[in-house]
């Protein structure tokens, strides 16, 4: 349930920002736009570290400090690590779902999740790590 929700707040954001507002349409896509990437450079550090170490011993000062990043910007976006990490997540499900519209059958839907899980590695250690 809490997926579908992301989901469709995602969707409601995009739809906002899709409009054509002159006044501050192009200041807001840049905002959004280095938003994301912030966010993507800190999810995809986070993946790294967790090839070293388990993600229960990552810290925010460890992150900020491999993304050259201060504090206040990790916070600015994120709560906590877990909070990137259900970010990142969200964003690894938003992806699986869209690639996912064109499987129809129960062996391709196996295969599928299957293959998706040997091209994420770090996704069954983030559940491994949470046990």
């Amino acid at each position: 349930m809490v997926i579908f929700s992301h989901l469709c707040i995602f969707w409601t954001v995009l739809k906002i920002c899709g409009t054509n507002n002159q006044l501050y349409g192009d200041r807001r896509m840049k905002h959004t736009l280095n938003s994301q990437n912030t966010k993507q450079l800190l999810a995809d550090t986070l993946v790294q570290l967790t090839e070293k170490k388990p993600f229960s011993k990552i810290t925010v000062s460890e992150l900020v400090s491999l993304c050259g990043i201060n504090r206040k910007t990790f916070y600015y976006h994120f709560t906590d690590v877990y909070d990137l990490l259900e970010w990142y997540l969200n964003s690894e499900i938003e992806e699986a779902i869209q690639s996912f519209d064109s499987v129809y059958d129960f062996d391709s839907t196996i295969t599928y999740a299957s293959e998706y899980m040997n091209h994420h590695p770090y996704l069954a250690r983030f559940v491994e790590d949470s046990l």
